[in-house]
């Protein structure tokens, strides 16, 4: 894959028009496994994120 570099987010959301909807392996994938494939998974992902940073802080 070659490797798209874009300045700004608008630069990169031209470059996106138009495509279309991602595969069903075209998600995130964590180092251990884990999928964010859905809005849902996003969600648990950051709580879980929000969660360890504030354990960090106590």
């Amino acid at each position: 894959m070659a490797k798209l570099r874009y300045t700004t987010v608008r630069d990169l959301a031209s470059a996106l028009d138009g495509a279309g909807r991602p595969s069903h392996d075209e998600v995130t994938v964590l180092n251990d496994g884990t999928r964010i494939d859905s809005r849902e998974a996003a969600l648990t992902w950051l709580r879980e994120l929000d969660s360890q940073r504030e354990n960090q802080s106590e």
